[in-house]
């Protein structure tokens, strides 16, 4: 079992948790998501936002980064979490293996997926 904990998981625009830690077995499937209560030995703790994706579908975060960025341009009214939306990214079926993102830098309400000359506004990472 690995838990991953954040400052926000992302799990759907209804499910947007504060301060909880997901729980994946061995084979990256979701068994628990739970409070984040206190700092624990067995938790990684990541900055920012963590969101799930079909590990066969996105395992490379340069492919899922181009995707989110050219549905920024199509979209550029939007915030980050809708793109995300748009995307189809997120996993839908928690009995899948998940490859999990964080994205740090993100401004909550703002678009996120764009770049300021060389430098990215924001850095996503797969973490597992």
């Amino acid at each position: 079992m690995k838990r991953f904990a954040a400052h926000y998981i992302y799990l759907s625009p209804r499910r947007i948790l504060k301060s909880h830690y997901l729980e994946l077995d061995r084979r990256g499937v979701l068994v628990d998501c739970q409070p984040l209560r206190q700092e624990a030995e067995a938790i990684s703790f990541y900055n920012g936002v963590l969101f799930l994706t079909e590990r066969e579908r996105y395992c490379d975060s340069g492919r899922l980064l181009s995707v989110l960025q050219q549905l920024q341009r199509q979209y550029s009214n939007v915030t980050a979490f809708e793109i995300l939306e748009l995307s189809g990214c997120l996993l839908q079926d928690y009995m899948l293996s998940a490859s999990i993102y964080q994205i740090n830098g993100l401004n909550l309400a703002c678009p996120a997926f764009t770049c300021k000359g060389n430098e990215a506004e924001h850095q996503l990472n797969c973490v597992f």
